[in-house]
């Protein structure tokens, strides 16, 4: 800025001004421009209370002093700035769409539009949202979240204020999800068929059972159980199958089907159950017998060659 000054002595004395309480960020010449000595940050100072003095140049000297008010006018110079750098939160999987997951908030230290701050997603997402609340925004979820699918949902938050050349900042959002027990145990997709032979001893293994859980920890854990108990067969909490007695074709069933179900350990516990077909098979462990045992014939001596005298009938205990 240029100072000036008037003296009305004729003819008018040679004019030198300078300043009474000089700090450091502004200097004048002798002939009254005003100039900056250093940068100035309004955000650290926005006012200077300065004193201009002028004095002549005739004898007896003269000088007169007049305040100068300087006050420092916003520049869009500061990015607006989270209140975390990382915002943390948990959730259980089943946490409804529109659950809010963090508060945010920025400050900037710039004044006016420079400072109005609007909040948005770096990138877009299928999970979060952002919507204004207040002088800050909350995040919320879009849509279901899914333990099987993502164990750690994270996205960027933007921060733009209103300058004309518009300046961001960023943090981070990190959301842990929980598992929650929503997924059955599944069956092994393989044939559930099997057959043994008679006198197998007791305690033979018969079938391996098999079943998966997408859930973790204690949710995915499996055990086995007969859904019906049985005097035949016994199932372990592992799955596998085996005789409780020995059986024998000739008196027992040809086929069994042993209805088992798989159980997962979580709270409240899923299940699903699979049929497994039985078949006994026949060992050929018995000897045919005549019935009755012994045959008593009388014949005349004139019989007729080919003529049927006796019907023989023998059983067996085998099957097949």
């Amino acid at each position: 800025a240029d100072i000036t000054a008037t003296d009305r002595d004729n003819p008018p004395s040679q004019l030198s001004f300078s300043l009474v309480n000089e700090d450091g960020f502004f200097a004048i010449s002798n002939t009254g421009v005003l100039r900056v000595t250093r940068p100035l940050d309004r955000e650290t100072r926005d006012f200077y209370a300065l004193r201009v003095q002028v004095v002549d140049t005739g004898s007896p000297t003269f000088s007169a002093s007049v305040p100068l008010n300087i006050t420092v006018l916003d520049l869009n110079d500061n990015s607006p700035v989270f209140n975390l750098s990382t915002y943390i939160n948990t959730l259980y999987e089943n946490a409804t769409v529109e659950t809010v997951v963090a508060s945010i908030g920025a400050t900037d230290r710039d004044l006016g539009a420079n400072a109005a701050i609007t909040y948005s997603l770096q990138t877009p997402s299928s999970i979060f949202e952002v919507v204004p609340m207040g002088a800050g925004a909350i995040v919320r979820l879009l849509n279901e979240l899914n333990f099987e699918t993502a164990t750690l949902e994270s996205v960027t938050l933007v921060a733009t204020d209103g300058g004309s050349t518009p300046r961001t900042g960023t943090a981070s959002l990190l959301l842990n999800v929980l598992d929650v027990n929503d997924n059955e145990p599944q069956f092994a997709a393989i044939p559930y068929t099997t057959a043994f032979q008679e006198s197998l001893p007791q305690g033979s293994t018969l079938f391996f059972f098999s079943a998966s859980d997408a859930d973790s920890g204690v949710n995915g854990q499996v055990q086995f159980e007969l859904v019906q108990p049985s005097t035949d067969f016994a199932l372990s909490l592992t799955g596998t199958l085996t005789t409780l007695r020995v059986f024998n074709a000739s008196r027992d069933p040809a086929t069994y089907i042993v209805q088992v179900r798989a159980r997962d350990r979580g709270v409240p516990s899923l299940s699903s159950t699979v049929n497994l077909t039985v078949t006994l098979q026949d060992v050929n462990d018995n000897n045919p017998e005549f019935v009755p045992s012994t045959y008593v014939v009388s014949i005349s001596e004139d019989t007729q060659s080919d003529t049927i005298i006796l019907d023989l009938n023998a059983t067996e205990l085998d099957v097949g």
